[in-house]
């Protein structure tokens, strides 16, 4: 899918209720998707919509949805932070890839 980007940085791993929830929210909001890559001891989401607007709506509705007791810090990929973020999940998929590829070569 081709289409702008919400990321999600998260200081602690997310916890597996608000990893489900937010699958279940992305599902709400097609066409969506939405992927995790660990950061450290953090994780970063990303959902990943088929436009500006629509990334829009959905940061919008994640942000009242009471997903989380914890605040979610929600930033759109047309910004520079969010532009900082597009590299540093790049950085951390490649990384997840190479990983998980050495690990079956075993």
């Amino acid at each position: 899918m081709l289409g702008s980007k919400i990321y999600i940085p998260h200081a602690t791993p997310l916890s597996l209720a608000l990893e489900q929830g937010l699958r279940t929210f992305v599902k709400e909001h097609q066409p969506a998707t939405v992927d995790f890559v660990r950061s450290g001891d953090g994780e970063l989401a990303v959902i990943e919509t088929a436009s500006p607007e629509q990334a829009q709506k959905v940061a919008a509705a994640l942000a009242g949805s009471g997903l989380s007791t914890e605040s979610l810090d929600t930033v759109l990929g047309s910004t520079s932070q969010g532009r900082d973020l597009e590299r540093l999940y790049g950085r951390l998929k490649q990384r997840e890839l190479e990983r998980n590829w050495t690990n079956r070569q075993w």
